[in-house]
């Protein structure tokens, strides 16, 4: 008798005894020769050692961590919505009322991309540097509200 494994179900009960077996049928087939691509690798000339042609191939390769380059996040990154141009021209009637939304929707933009800033810092330096100011490594959470907590949105 086969031995029963996840796929396997037991047909009328045990006191009649008949397995039957299934298939996993969500299983991918990856060819022997894509393996490589599962894990770091690069992709590019390799010779084939039966034959000695050149082609394309995955090859792998080890991988090193770095420390550097990496994110810096504005302290205030995340905290406010960014504004919408309808918020400020509901209402406008006349050229001159669109022009003045325009001008107070532009400099509201640009307050709210100041705050929703991210440097990249190359070295230690850099890094000391930008945190002695206020930056922030890792993206601060955005602030509860009672808006946030009754949405509907994930």
């Amino acid at each position: 008798m086969a031995s029963l494994n996840k796929y396997d179900h037991w047909e009328g009960g045990a006191d009649k005894g008949t397995v039957v077996l299934q298939e996993d049928l969500n299983e991918v087939f990856i060819p022997k020769r894509l393996k490589g691509a599962l894990q770091n690798h690069r992709y590019g000339p390799a010779m084939d050692p039966k034959n000695g042609q050149v082609s394309n191939a995955y090859i792998a390769c080890g991988y090193d961590h770095q420390e550097y380059p990496k994110n810096l996040y504005h302290p205030h990154f995340g905290q406010t919505q960014e504004p919408k141009i309808a918020e400020y021209s509901a209402g406008c009637t006349t050229p001159e009322q669109s022009m003045k939304a325009h001008e107070t929707f532009n400099a509201a933009y640009k307050k709210w991309q100041m705050k929703n800033r991210i440097k990249e810092v190359a070295g230690e330096e850099d890094e000391k540097r930008l945190l002695a100011k206020g930056w922030v490594a890792k993206m601060p959470k955005p602030p509860i509200t009672k808006d946030s907590v009754e949405s509907d949105e994930i």
